[in-house]
């Protein structure tokens, strides 16, 4: 799909939040200062519907809370855990060129467009598998797919072990559980302890 001879992205947006509309979650870098808010901008200005409860996940913000690091870029942190990093671009001047340059630059311009956003979908996801297993979901994989709060809440499975029991200020019991796939680590309750 491409923009019309007005440029205008009212049919890439229809198409995109059909199945953005249809997440649980959405993961991104950046993304709640970002893309979720430049979406739901480009939603309203069509008047198309948008699903305001989505679920995100945003790489940046975990990191900056969990990680003391020299730098929070997407580049950065892709060096520094050892994952591809992103493409280089011209930037603005890319911007300029698909909306005002000849046919021509438009079209190369473009291109890099579309070849930069595929690898910085590449970094984004290298980058999340890598840090998933610090950070916390905001939904429970496991329970979406229909098995108990027992389960990983990060990729579903039910390959865990137990690492230790903890009682909170008030005298709830906690067990912290790993996960053999992904090795994350999650809480659940006494009662689902028991139940295992």
């Amino acid at each position: 799909m491409k923009w019309n001879k007005k440029q205008c992205d009212k049919k890439l947006v229809k198409s995109f939040l059909e199945q953005y509309n249809k997440a649980n979650m959405v993961i991104g870098f950046n993304n709640d200062k970002f893309d979720n808010r430049w979406i739901n901008a480009r939603a309203l200005k069509h008047d198309l519907d948008v699903n305001v409860f989505v679920k995100s996940f945003d790489i940046m913000k975990q990191a900056k809370r969990l990680f003391r690091l020299p730098g929070y870029s997407m580049n950065y942190i892709a060096k520094y855990v050892g994952v591809e990093t992103k493409l280089q671009h011209t930037g603005l001047a890319m911007w300029e060129a698909i909306q005002t340059g000849s046919k021509r630059e438009a079209k190369k311009a473009m291109k890099l467009m579309v070849e930069y956003n595929i690898q910085d979908i590449i970094v984004t996801e290298q980058v999340y598998l890598r840090l998933r297993k610090y950070m916390k979901n905001p939904i429970h994989l496991g329970v979406i797919q229909g098995k108990s709060k027992s389960t990983c809440p990060v990729c579903g499975s039910d390959n865990i072990k137990h690492i230790k029991s903890t009682v909170t200020a008030a005298g709830t019991i906690q067990h912290i559980m790993k996960c053999k796939e992904d090795k994350s680590t999650f809480k659940i309750s006494n009662t689902e302890f028991l139940k295992l």
